[in-house]
């Protein structure tokens, strides 16, 4: 599936109001998980876990959505 969501992304057919919904949505969803995930752990790991998950997928989108504005 990941061929097919960089193939979506890098694509200067689709507009790019979609490809940031996408980049947007997928993140954002991936950056729910890690907050819920150091919420609701009870285990210092877990904790660790959800921040790091949560900030690497805050990075990967912004770099993601520039890269497609820059296009």
């Amino acid at each position: 599936m990941e061929p097919f969501l960089a193939d979506f992304i890098n694509n200067n057919k689709i507009p790019k109001i979609i490809r940031c919904l996408i980049v947007f949505l997928l993140c954002g969803f991936i950056i729910f998980l890690g907050i819920s995930t150091f919420i609701s752990s009870q285990f210092m790991w877990g904790k660790v876990f959800g921040v790091i998950l949560s900030i690497v997928f805050l990075i990967i989108g912004i770099y993601l959505i520039i890269k497609i504005n820059k296009k």
